[in-house]
């Protein structure tokens, strides 16, 4: 989330602010649940509200085998 994308210091983080905001609120506009599966690093991208909006799961892991349980949560619950 801290790369540069367009050669003028311009994280990816920077960049989503705001824009993903939009994309959830538009999607739960139409009735969608959003589970919100993202790390610290991509919710920072994020703002309170629009997380507010999001559905996070207890799915208790620790980084070694964050993505093995997370998949393992979609597959049982979506």
């Amino acid at each position: 989330m801290t790369d540069e994308i367009d050669g003028n210091k311009n994280s990816v983080q920077r960049f989503w602010k705001g824009k993903l905001d939009a994309i959830i609120e538009n999607l739960i506009n139409d009735g969608y649940i959003i589970y919100n599966l993202l790390s610290k690093d991509y919710n920072n991208s994020i703002s309170k509200q629009a997380l507010n909006l999001t559905v996070i799961p207890d799915v208790k892991y620790i980084r070694s085998d964050a993505s093995e349980k997370r998949g393992k949560w979609l597959k049982e619950n979506l």
